[in-house]
């Protein structure tokens, strides 16, 4: 389920205190119509569910992000 960018960090913050490991994110542009181009935005490759959170957080405060909705894998 994608979320707005406004309520990621939350999200992200929740996976991993509830030990969640946060993989990556993928960025959505939603159209008017309805469809949707997805932006593949961060990927973690590691097992601590800190350096991942902090990796996704990271991931989002970069100026240029192409989308104001996210998917988050975990």
């Amino acid at each position: 389920m994608p979320w707005p960018v406004n309520h990621a960090p939350e999200v992200i913050e929740t996976l991993a205190e509830n030990g969640r490991l946060v993989l990556g994110l993928d960025l959505r542009r939603y159209d008017d119509d309805g469809s949707f181009y997805a932006y593949a935005w961060s990927s973690f490759d590691g097992q601590n569910v800190m350096a991942a959170r902090d990796a996704a957080l990271l991931a989002l405060r970069r100026d240029d992000l192409p989308g104001d909705w996210v998917l988050i894998t975990w």
